[in-house]
């Protein structure tokens, strides 16, 4: 899927393009990835350029993040996971709507999208050799890390600054992106980000690895309907990843050590 394939407006300068055409290629192998491990044509009824085009047009402002790509080279595998996080917060709105658990208004998933585009972009201010190394995070490394939430003045300032988002849409963006860790302590004001929680959590324990073990999807589902039970979140958001990671797996079914890392991913 080529640049001339999408609607993204009037892009001239030349270097935007280029970066864009890379983040447009690149949530092709997002897509794939996730592929990897859930059958999503089963799952959405649609073919992958349909899906990801899609995407693209209710997203609206991918062009508007590409602050994005500057994870690339120094932090590959987190500019992955946001690309992986925004697609599977499509993946689970779009069943949402289909099996009627909730509603969502278009600006509402644009906001989600691009909130979930950049959800880690902070993180470009961590450590960048424990975000890229296996293996558990030491109690400083985690306390740093858990700065990446305190959002608001890079997304205000450098992300969107001047891209024409209405102060509402901004203020939706930037909620859901500091309140998509809940033992953080920053609620969430709209509600529907915890569909970003969601897939945060999936693609952390299914996909991105690193500092999180890889967990089976019988795991992943406990995980959530635990989450459901304490209230940290509402059923109607969870139903969707419970379908997905039981109905669409391609995973073997095996035993694996089911390390509790809660307070990482939550």
């Amino acid at each position: 899927m080529g640049t001339t394939d999408l609607k993204r407006g009037e892009d001239s300068v030349n270097g935007i393009v280029k970066i864009l055409d890379s983040i447009i290629s690149d949530l092709g192998d997002a897509y794939d990835q996730i592929d990897k491990h859930y059958d999503i044509k089963g799952f959405t009824g649609k073919s992958k350029e349909v899906f990801l085009q899609e995407f693209y047009d209710e997203a609206r402002y991918v062009d508007k993040v590409h602050e994005i790509h500057e994870l690339k080279e120094p932090m590959p595998n987190q500019y992955g996971h946001c690309l992986r996080v925004a697609l599977e917060t499509k993946l689970f709105v779009d069943d949402a709507i289909k099996h009627d658990d909730f509603s969502i208004d278009d600006e509402q998933k644009s906001a989600l999208y691009t909130a979930a585009m950049i959800h880690d972009y902070k993180k470009k201010d961590c450590n960048h050799e424990a975000i890229n190394r296996k293996g558990p995070l030491s109690p400083r490394e985690i306390a740093e890390m858990r700065t990446h939430t305190h959002a608001r003045d890079d997304i205000e300032k450098y992300v969107l600054n001047g891209d024409g988002l209405n102060q509402v849409m901004l203020e939706m963006v930037i909620d859901i992106v500091q309140g998509h860790h809940p033992a953080y302590g920053t609620k969430l004001e709209n509600g529907f980000g915890q569909v970003l929680i969601i897939a945060d959590c999936l693609d952390s324990m299914k996909i991105r690895g690193q500092y999180q073990p890889d967990q089976p999807d019988s795991y992943v589902s406990n995980f959530f309907n635990m989450f459901v039970e304490k209230g940290i979140l509402e059923r109607k958001y969870v139903n969707p990843i419970i379908r997905m990671v039981t109905e669409y797996s391609r995973e073997e079914r095996t035993e694996r050590n089911n390390q509790d890392y809660t307070t990482h991913v939550m």
